[in-house]
């Protein structure tokens, strides 16, 4: 530490003071001559509070307990080792406590407060959206100051497997990132969440809301506690039973649940859609005694007796349950391929009760596999060969195994798997399922045929060939992701493809008219009317082809699946889920939650709400209009640019930053390695730590660039876009900040890039010019002196005074400008007078030298 004295140049240096706790470099007390005392302790307390300042602070601790407080500004503050205490107050922070048990406080702004190791309290005294990670050891919540358990609002994040608390009636809102990850052995769980009267909020109160469900896409996990019901209504839900005896229902919609461990039960029945069931239950594969564990759970068929369905086996091993006279159906994953093996317990359940209390274990399922004519009169099977089956007047199974079969179901409601192979399926009369299973399969369709149900899953290209029915007599049209096709004016006919919307294998690829000339996938998506929005609330589903989908009025949900895809909430509070593909995505009025998902997505939440933007996977891009956006990233997500025309800071995660418009705004980065890019107003830019890079063009305006950074090894940079360095009118000292002119009026001033005591800190090491010239400090240094002789000497004066221009750095280059005028002079001395180099240097050498150099005409 080191002791100044106002006014004085003197100082005291205590070496090593800041060592660490157990320091023997401290001193005791510092006695002044009034009598004034300060211990160690307030030395340590008046050096911190001195480094914090209105603007952007970075302030690091030692090995000490410290406070640290960043008053206004974005603040960076790390508390190192030690019990800190951390205070961000205004601004948009990043609280670090490091090692130690350490007080992290918000303050007012969107602050974000790492614990690090220890026993750690954060305590919410501000306002804002503030986030809460990096969980260890027993730590404690303190949250706002008279807050109740009726004045909370909880929700369960799962984009981030985080706890959303928020504040009733105000935008405050704490985001314990991670809460749910795990949650067997996640440490926040383990710790303290205290409302303003100190009392503790118990798990299962936040159990209880994130347990909560809708008639929306849901998805809903248990925990590891048993006896849980977990129901998920409508919509197409992913229920997660975690390690408990659980039981869990889908309800309506496509959902996927999942049982893990413990003896759970799954409901299914008659209008719960096409489910997927997997009891992954990951306890170990063998008993001691070597055996296979015993299966566990129950699949309880609320509604449903034998009579009403039909097993059979699916892709992959898997059992697919089929509701007979309907479209639902539950697949188990894998149930066939290991039931025989010691990995059962993985995949299979026990028993399959049915409503009439009749229970199936493990040998009648196989025997209905087997045997698979419930509801049908005849079986008809082929072998590995190219069989050709022909079914009766009844209602026929027909199955052709591998090989290239043609199967001919005649009249009757009949079954036709195809299987492996390339496949020709024919239901002719009656109401028909096909499934032509793995290969370039055809589907016939003669003049007799029904209203038939297509399951294409398995791949291949395959076609659907009509025999009677020309291109202007097709109908297209779409029923959530299923293709229907019907014949105008027939209402007798009809095709459903099932899932056919979700692309992939489940899509087919032509429909053949009567005349030829087969209409592909994406031409039948053309031709099918767009989802129309109406004033409600809308649930609109893209497809695996590129499409433009607006929400209108209401709150909207859409998901543009596959493609690049243009989404538009428009009015109302929407949720636009881009999918796969490079995406456009804008909320529109209201508060707006956009997702991009996969592929490098636009992200425009538009309008005047608060809006969230996630943009997923992928090198997205985000517009901000307003500032009350909340960009989430995650690590290892791409490199995402934020494009804005207000004064902005980078939040975590994000790497690059694009200023638009005309307006003086200001761009701020964080620590990792930025891309700040000004606009045509004066803007002033501070990129923090990293290594960062500022992109500047002509046209620019008056900018100011602040980059202070000590981290060793960082290379900071200014990227002239279009200005060469033979195009640089100037390069000036002014004060002790770099000032560099280009263009006609536009000009970059680097603050304290000349400050001696920070010399490396404020540095900007490298200046890239469009025609690959790159100069660094040396070149800087060499053209700021030789701007300051040209201007000084243009203005005819033989007496000026020129200050002290700063050393090179590098000790065996340490020459000052009156050491080179020195050379210059002796060289010269055979060409001027003698008294030249005769010259007493009483004055300033470059002082001296200044009369001979001007009568010489050397300038």
């Amino acid at each position: 530490m080191i002791l100044g004295f106002q006014g004085k140049s003197d100082q005291v240096t205590v070496v090593g003071f800041f060592g660490s706790v157990v320091n023997y470099s401290q001193i005791g007390t510092v006695s002044f001559a009034d009598g004034t005392t300060l211990s160690s302790q307030d030395l340590h307390r008046r050096y911190f509070a001195q480094l914090a300042t209105a603007q952007q602070d970075f302030i690091s601790g030692t090995a000490l307990n410290d406070t640290l407080i960043g008053l206004d500004g974005n603040d960076y503050l790390s508390g190192k080792e030690g019990n800190d205490q951390l205070q961000g107050d205004a601004g948009d922070d990043n609280l670090s406590g490091d090692e130690g048990n350490d007080t992290l406080v918000d303050g007012a702004g969107n602050d974000w407060l790492s614990g690090g190791g220890g026993h750690d309290l954060f305590k919410l005294e501000g306002g804002g959206i503030d986030k809460l990670s990096d969980f260890t050891g027993s730590d404690t919540v303190q949250l706002w100051q008279g807050t109740t358990l009726t004045g909370l609002t909880f929700q369960r994040n799962y984009f981030m497997d985080q706890l959303d608390i928020g504040r009733k009636g105000s935008s405050d809102v704490v985001q314990l990132s991670g809460y749910w990850r795990y949650p067997d052995f996640n440490q926040i769980q383990g710790g303290t969440i205290l409302l303003g009267d100190g009392s503790t909020i118990t798990p299962e109160i936040f159990y209880a809301h994130a347990l909560r469900n809708s008639a929306g896409n849901d998805q809903i996990t248990n925990f590891a506690s048993d006896d849980r019901l977990l129901q998920g209504l409508a919509g197409n839900d992913r229920i997660e039973g975690g390690r408990g005896n659980d039981t869990l229902e889908g309800g309506a919609g496509d959902d996927t649940v999942i049982g893990y461990g413990g003896e759970d039960t799954f409901v299914f029945g008659r209008g719960d859609g096409q489910d997927q069931l997997v009891n992954y239950d990951n306890n170990e594969t063998r008993s001691p005694d070597g055996s296979p564990l015993p299966l566990r759970g129950t699949l309880k068929l609320r509604d449903l007796r034998a009579a009403d369905i039909s097993i059979r086996s699916g892709d992959q091993g898997s059992l697919m349950l089929e509701v007979l006279g309907s479209n639902d159906k539950l697949t188990i994953a894998g149930y066939f391929r290991y039931i025989d093996s010691s990995n059962a317990h993985n995949v299979a359940v026990a028993r399959i009760q049915f409503a009439d209390g009749v229970i199936w274990g493990k040998d009648e399922i196989q025997a209905a596999r087997l045997n698979y004519q419930l509801g049908y009169e005849q079986l008809f099977e082929g072998d590995a060969g190219n069989n050709q089956l022909q079914g009766q007047a009844s209602r026929d199974l027909l199955r052709g195994f591998a090989g290239n079969d043609a199967l001919y179901g005649f009249q009757g409601d009949d079954r036709l798997e195809g299987g492996d192979g390339d496949d020709q399926l024919d239901g002719s009369e009656g109401n028909d399922k096909l499934f032509a299973g793995t290969g370039n399969d055809k589907y016939v369709f003669r003049s007799n045929w029904g209203q038939d149900v297509i399951d294409n899953t398995g791949g291949g290209t395959d076609w659907l060939i009509f025999t009677d029915v020309e291109r202007n007599q097709f109908s297209f049209r779409r029923e959530g992701m299923d293709l229907m096709i019907g014949v105008v004016g027939d209402a007798s006919r009809s095709v459903r493809v099932l899932n056919h919307f979700n692309g992939g294998e489940a899509a087919i690829a032509y429909v053949q008219p009567k005349s030829g000339n087969g209409i592909s996938a994406a031409e039948i998506a053309r031709l099918i009317p767009p989802n129309t929005p109406t004033a409600g609330n809308d649930n609109l589903n893209g497809t695996s082809t590129a499409e433009s989908l607006a929400g209108g009025i209401g709150n909207d949900t859409i998901y543009g699946l596959g493609g690049n895809d243009t989404l538009a909430g428009d009015d109302g509070d929407d949720r636009l889920n881009g999918g796969e593909g490079d995406d456009t995505l804008r909320g529109g009025a209201g508060n707006d939650q956009l997702f991009g998902e996969a592929g490098n997505d636009l992200l425009d939440g538009g309008g005047s709400g608060n809006d969230t933007l996630n943009g997923g996977l992928g090198h997205d891009f985000y517009i901000v209009t307003n500032g009350r956006e909340t960009i989430v990233e995650n690590a290892g997500e791409g490199s995402d640019t934020v494009m804005t025309g207000t004064t902005y800071t980078l939040g975590a995660y994000l790497e690059n930053l694009t200023l638009v418009g005309t307006s003086a705004i200001n761009g701020t980065g964080n620590a990792l390695n930025n891309v700040l890019t000004g606009n045509n107003g004066a803007n002033r830019l501070d990129g923090g730590l990293g290594s960062d890079t500022y992109a500047l063009a002509k046209g620019g305006g008056a900018d100011v660039i602040r980059d202070f950074d000590t981290t060793a090894n960082n290379v900071d940079a200014i990227q002239f876009k279009d200005v060469k360095s033979t195009e640089i009118s100037a390069v000036q000292k002014v004060g002790v900040n770099l000032v560099l002119k280009y263009g006609a009026t536009d000009q970059v001033t680097v603050e304290n890039y000349f400050d001696a005591t920070n010399a490396l800190a404020y540095r900007i090491e490298q200046f890239k010019f469009s025609d690959s010239v790159v100069w660094n400090n040396t070149q800087i240094q060499a053209k700021v002196v030789t701007a300051k002789l040209q201007a000084d000497l243009a203005q005819g004066s033989a007496d000026i005074v020129l200050s002290r221009p700063p050393m090179v750095e590098a000790a065996s280059q340490i020459t000052s400008v009156e050491q080179q005028l020195a050379s210059l002079v002796s060289a010269m001395s055979a060409f001027a007078p003698m008294d030249a180099a005769l010259l007493q240097q009483t004055i300033p050498s470059h002082e001296h030298y200044m009369p001979m150099i001007t009568a010489n005409r050397l300038m």
